[in-house]
């Protein structure tokens, strides 16, 4: 669990999502790798280093909203709160579940429990506008561990 004065705690995994989806703002992306300590930073693996077969991530085939099917979170800055769990934004949330780092049956359980996130109906490619806007970061994915490194420790 990652932990910043004045923000919420959040698990190395979920962070290392966000930063993977463009959610981090450039600058404060490239200060990460020297504060993120407790995810344990490692090298990732080469196409030269990878076994011969490759499995998918644990949740990589379950993908989910949090909101819901055919929802979106509406509130990305509101703080998710859970007993006994890092609080983390729903932004932040969502990203997890859209890169199937949170286990289907927490999964299947969040949309009654993220009301904070104010989810809605997510647009269908008719009611889209014209010409769309990429998000505010997502040219500017990064990886939180510094280039090249992934998280070791996902807690």
């Amino acid at each position: 669990i990652f932990a910043y004065p004045g923000q919420p705690k959040v698990s190395c995994s979920l962070l290392e999502s966000a930063g993977e989806n463009g959610s981090i703002p450039p600058d404060l992306c490239n200060k990460l790798p020297s504060l993120v300590t407790v995810c344990e930073c490692g090298k990732s693996l080469t196409s030269m280093e990878k076994p011969p077969t490759s499995s998918p991530s644990q949740f990589e085939e379950s993908r989910c909203s949090v909101c819901g099917e055919g929802k979106k979170v509406g509130n990305g800055e509101a703080i998710f709160a859970y007993p006994g769990q890092p609080k983390v934004s729903c932004s932040l949330l969502e990203s997890a579940g859209e890169n199937g780092s949170i286990p289907p049956d927490l999964c299947n359980k969040l949309p009654s429990l993220v009301t904070v996130c104010e989810c809605g109906k997510s647009l269908t490619s008719m009611e889209k506008p014209p010409t769309s806007s990429p998000s505010q970061f997502e040219e500017s994915r990064c990886s939180v561990c510094g280039e090249g490194k992934k998280v070791g420790n996902g807690e």
